[in-house]
């Protein structure tokens, strides 16, 4: 238990009970001050026997004995304790004789509450300066103390004899009356004392100390044991930890512990505890210096216990070396070199050798036992041996009977930074060479085969593991060695699988077989693997051998492959065309139903794979309308290994074929792709269009020609007849002719669209529909035009849909109409603000003929419509949300938005 350093015990001495009692209570007011008073001086003397005081305060008269009186009796015992006067009836005479007894100082009491603390400042002073002056002393014994207890840990021979004589030295100061040393039981965890010195004989039997948590061990000493740091206890009898001890610790005078740990590196070499017969304040200094006498103390210790291994280790080596089975050499290097020289050879070193001891001893190692081949070698063992380090290596020595082969292992005895010798242990392996080769070898090619391979005891507890086995589970050696192979298990197979395969190895027997295994990392993986049970020479089983190749890829790839083919194969059987794989040497690789039923195949497509396709088109030439050119055609293709498309086969049956020929390059080498497929239909479709395009434009050219003729020839006739006379009449018949001329020309240019085909190029759509509007005759309409975007498509095509379109807006919505035309997502829209198409329109609005306007042709918007199906687009109308109507065309191309 530590004291608090800056508190302050005072013994007050007064013959008037009140005033001392009303000093006790002011000089306590700051709490640092603990004040007991007597009313007597012989009630002062007794109880500074009984306790520990720091300054004494006394009245100077009193009955009986006098302040100067007492003072003189203190001074007995206590020659330095701090001792104020503190008098009413003071003079200067009584202060001379005070000072002159030894008082500290002297103060007269007065009126008012200042003098208790001026009182209390001669106190602090007081006590300052003592404990400072006690501080001092105290140091200076204990460094005294500490520069003989070194000349013991100098000078002394032995552990013993520094326990001994380090107690010995301490209890001979006035400081501490008992001191021991014990050390930490490891069985039952007690606190044993080994050495002790003071006269307190019994003391250490009437206790228990231990060094672990318990009650026992909460003491100093189990303390510094068990923490490794100094622990004490200021005041026995104050600290409640040293209850269990504090009777029997009194009983022996003591009243302060210091317990110091004796700790060199990991090593506890024991704990010194000290006993004084006085309460004691341990401050930090103290502490510092106890810690260092405990430190020098462990070095010496640390230094006889590794003096008592070395010689512990040589009474080893010498036993082991006069009774060690195999040849055993001493060396010791003489002169000034590193020049080994044999010291001593036990006697299985003659046998095998062949040379005896007086042949040997004295003789440099290299001279007599080391082939001259080898002397270089030689030369840098004994350099590495000089140096303190341990040698193993397969050397050639010299025996009496010639050169041999032995295992050579150097040990250096001595100091590790400066040996005094070696001891050279050589072990015969003539006759292991060869079979260690071999063994050599297979380790290699074990360690370094990319197969995974491992092996285990009967009971499948795993005793070896490869890399490969590494890189392969995940685990390291460490981590499988002594596991049971189950670890690799991953569930996937069922107990009856597992038990036919004990059932296999245990009967000798190899298994081969693939495992689905879980790695380290909880992944599953595809293994092949091969067990093999090895047996020692009566046919017992010792371990099973594993070795497993990782195809967890290849069935990946295979799985992949598989379906890759599946999709393949059903794609190409449900094609609408005939499909044709042949190879390099051009074998038949894959072929559908649908070509063997395009070419009247006499066979189904599985019974043609692996054909030669040469013989089979041999076999097919007749089919075709010109035999020889089939043949010709398909040899020239695969020379050139062009791609072709498209290529016209006619077939002496009147069909026609078309036939496209991809050349590829598989991994094993070229391949080509044949896909035919019968365009018969099509292009007898393809001669029915010409046709009856031809037709088309023959009626658009009558048109043309036999109609609009006589309707200009008529329509000048009227001027003239109009010039002449002036007739209603006339203005109606004027009227019809000139919608019988726009009927002829929107018919014209509905047959030509049935005619002429879409030449598309990048077309700036704002631009056309700006140039489109100049034709519109109405100078009140507007357009608006948001579509800023380039599309594919026939520029005057484009622009005669958007003329229609702009002229069927004025036309049905009046010459103030406004036109928009903007974006869509993939085309454009153009919209008017007029009336809208009438729901019962909408569905005719794009047939030829209709018109909601009495003078209309009724062919401007199937014009429009088809425009937009010649570039492939979809037209369709609605109407406005703000009224009007909205043309959509989608499908369009657009190239820049």
């Amino acid at each position: 238990m530590t004291g608090d350093s800056t508190a302050i015990t005072v013994l007050h001495v007064d013959d008037e009970p009140d005033l001392a009692a009303l000093t006790a209570e002011m000089l306590e007011r700051d709490g640092q001050i603990t004040v007991e008073t007597a009313t007597s001086a012989s009630e002062g003397l007794d109880l500074l026997a009984e306790g520990h005081f720091d300054c004494l305060v006394s009245d100077y008269a009193m009955p009986g004995m006098d302040g100067i009186e007492f003072l003189e009796a203190v001074r007995v015992e206590s020659p330095d304790l701090p001792f104020i006067l503190y008098t009413g009836k003071g003079s200067e005479e009584v202060a001379s004789e005070a000072i002159t007894a030894g008082a500290t100082d002297y103060l007269q009491k007065g009126g008012g509450t200042e003098q208790y603390d001026l009182l209390a400042n001669r106190i602090y002073n007081a006590v300052s300066q003592y404990r400072s002056q006690q501080r001092a002393a105290k140091f200076d014994r204990i460094r005294s103390l500490m520069s003989d207890l070194n000349q013991i840990l100098v000078r002394a021979e032995s552990r013993e004899a520094v326990e001994s004589r380090v107690c010995e030295r301490i209890v001979d100061t006035d400081r501490y009356t008992f001191a021991w040393i014990g050390d930490v039981d490891a069985e039952t965890g007690r606190l044993e004392p080994r050495v002790r010195a003071g006269e307190a004989d019994g003391y250490l039997e009437e206790i228990t100390i231990t060094a672990d948590d318990s009650p026992t061990g909460q003491g100093p000493a189990g303390t510094a044991a068990r923490e490794r740091r100094v622990a004490v206890t200021e005041n026995i009898a104050a600290d409640p930890e040293l209850d269990r001890w504090a009777d029997v610790a009194t009983a022996y005078g003591f009243e302060s512990i210091a317990a110091v740990p004796l700790a060199h590196d990991e090593t506890l070499y024991g704990v010194l505890t000290l006993y004084a017969d006085e309460p004691q304040p341990f401050d930090a200094d103290e502490r510092d210096l106890l810690g260092e006498l405990g430190d020098d103390i462990a070095h010496a210790l640390d230094s006889f216990a590794i003096d008592e291994q070395r010689r512990e280790e040589r009474d080893r080596r010498e036993a082991l070396f006069a009774n060690a089975p195999t040849p055993v050499a001493a060396s010791r290097p003489l002169g000034a070199g590193n020049e080994q020289y044999v010291t001593d050879i036990n006697d299985a070193f003659e046998d095998v050798f062949g040379f005896d001891r007086e042949t040997l001893v004295g003789e440099e190692v290299s001279d007599v036992l080391v082939p001259e081949e080898h002397h270089d070698e030689h030369v840098e063992f004994r350099q590495r041996s000089a140096d303190g380090e341990a040698i193993t290596k397969r050397v050639e020595r010299c025996t009496r009977e010639g050169t041999r082969e032995f295992l050579m292992h150097v040990i250096p005895f001595g100091l590790d930074d400066a040996p005094d010798g070696n001891y050279v242990w050589y072990t015969d392996v003539s006759d292991w060479s060869e079979r260690e080769r071999e063994l050599r070898a297979f380790r290699q090619a074990v360690e370094h085969t990319g197969h995974a391979v491992y092996w285990t005891d009967p009971e499948g507890s795993i005793e070896y593991v490869n890399p490969a086995f590494e890189a392969q589970t995940g685990y390291v050696a460490e981590d499988a060695i002594g596991e049971n192979a189950s670890l690799l298990s991953s569930g996937e197979h069922d107990e009856a699988f597992y038990d036919a395969l004990w059932e296999t190895i245990l009967d000798g027997e190899t298994w081969e077989g693939e495992l689905v295994n879980e790695d380290a990392d909880g992944e599953r993986y595809v293994v092949e693997q091969t067990i093999t049970p090895v047996t020692d020479d009566a046919g017992e089983i010792e371990r099973f051998v594993a070795i497993n190749t990782d195809v967890t890829e290849r069935e990946h790839r295979q799985r992949e492959l598989e379906t890759t083919n599946t999709v393949l194969r059903t794609i190409v059987e449900n094609l609408p065309m005939g499909v044709l794989v042949e190879d390099a040497d051009r074998d038949v690789l894959m072929v559908n139903d649908r070509l063997t039923s395009l070419l009247d195949v006499p066979a189904d497509a599985e019974e043609l794979i692996g054909q030669d396709c040469t013989r089979a088109a041999e076999a097919l030439m007749d089919r075709f309308a010109d035999p020889r050119g089939f043949l010709d055609g398909i040899d020239d293709r695969i020379d050139a290994r062009d791609p072709v498309t498209g290529e016209r086969l006619e077939l002496a049956d009147g069909r026609v074929l078309e036939r496209d020929y991809v050349p590829y390059t598989l991994p094993d080498g070229e391949a080509n792709l044949w896909l035919y497929r019968d365009v018969t239909e099509r292009t007898r479709d393809r001669q029915r269009l010409k046709q009856q395009n031809e037709r088309l434009d023959q009626f658009a050219d009558v048109v043309s020609h036999d109609l609009r003729n006589p309707l200009n020839v008529a329509s000048s006739r009227l001027e003239l007849a109009a010039e002449e006379c002036d007739s209603d009449h006339l203005e109606h018949v004027a009227t019809a002719v000139e919608r019988a001329l726009s009927l002829v020309a929107d018919l014209r240019a509905l047959a030509a669209e049935g005619v002429a085909a879409c030449e598309t190029e990048p077309v700036d759509l704002a631009r056309v529909a700006h140039d489109s509007w100049e034709t519109v005759v109405t100078a009140e309409a507007s357009l608006t035009v948001e579509a800023e975007r380039t599309i594919s498509a026939d520029p005057g095509r484009l622009r005669q849909l958007l003329e229609n379109l702009f002229s069927n807006a004025v036309a049905h919505a009046g010459a103030d109409v406004a036109v928009t035309v903007g974006p869509l997502e993939n085309g454009f829209f153009v919209a008017d603000d007029g009336p809208g198409i009438p729901p019962d329109a909408v569905e005719t609005v794009f047939e030829a003929g209709h018109s909601t306007e009495a003078d209309g042709t009724g062919f401007g918007l199937a014009i429009v419509e088809a425009i937009a199906h010649a570039h492939g687009w979809t037209v369709t109308v609605t109407d406005r949300e703000a009224g009007g109507a909205r043309f959509e065309f989608t499908g369009v191309d657009v190239l820049e938005a």
